[in-house]
């Protein structure tokens, strides 16, 4: 089994999605979302959007997890 793909994205495409009061906030505007998160918003246009794809250590380092 591979390891979920994780992304700080901004807390606009959170808020698109209905997950900002679901996920995991930096307090900097930015929220953690998965790749399943991000599948039907696409994860290429929220790359576009300025998403970031995150490695778990930079996830925990990042959002305090």
């Amino acid at each position: 089994m591979s390891r979920p793909r994780l992304f700080s994205v901004p807390e606009a495409i959170a808020t698109e999605l209905n997950l900002t009061e679901l996920r995991t906030h930096d307090g900097a505007g930015r929220v953690l979302l998965s790749g399943r998160d991000l599948a039907i918003y696409g994860i290429d246009k929220a790359l576009d959007e300025g998403a970031e794809e995150l490695s778990p250590d930079e996830a925990k380092e990042i959002f305090h997890i």
